[in-house]
């Protein structure tokens, strides 16, 4: 399979281009609220795991 140009792989599946920016989008407000300076404010382990359980589901991704 020949990709298009606005096509991107991501975990076994091609995404095109308004899914993947979205997907990325995610991926960087849950990279951000990560590193939060304020600990109490940074998200838990198990916040992350639903919020990228949650994408990999809407995008049919498999972690």
């Amino acid at each position: 399979m020949v990709p298009k140009a606005e096509e991107s792989w991501c975990g076994g599946v091609w995404m095109k281009g308004a899914r993947w920016e979205a997907a990325l989008r995610v991926m960087a407000k849950i990279m951000r609220e990560c590193w939060y300076a304020n600990g109490a404010a940074r998200l838990t382990a198990l916040r992350i795991k639903k919020s990228l359980s949650q994408l990999s589901q809407q995008e049919g991704i498999k972690m």
